[in-house]
């Protein structure tokens, strides 16, 4: 399964909104993440800050299991900057 979500954080995902994704994503592996033609796939803070994703990017969420819609839900909140 394949999510797409929109960054409408107005500093992009710098630490906070970082550490709050690696939460809501535990427990959910394998995943990839991707944006901006790089991909990770280990879960972690540093990872995601090192791909230095901005405002208005675009950022997929693969996963091998589709996700629970509640998590979906808490993910939409997280990238819209809620």
């Amino acid at each position: 399964m394949v999510y797409n979500f929109n960054v409408g954080i107005a500093d992009g995902l710098h630490a906070r909104p970082c550490a709050k994704l690696v939460e809501i994503l535990s427990g959910f592996t394998p995943l990839q993440i991707s944006s901006n033609a790089k991909t990770i796939n280990t879960l972690s803070i540093l990872e995601l800050l090192l791909l230095k994703i901005p405002h208005g990017s675009e950022v997929q969420i693969s996963s091998e299991i589709p996700l629970p819609s509640e998590t979906v839900d808490k993910l939409c909140q997280l990238f819209s900057g809620e």
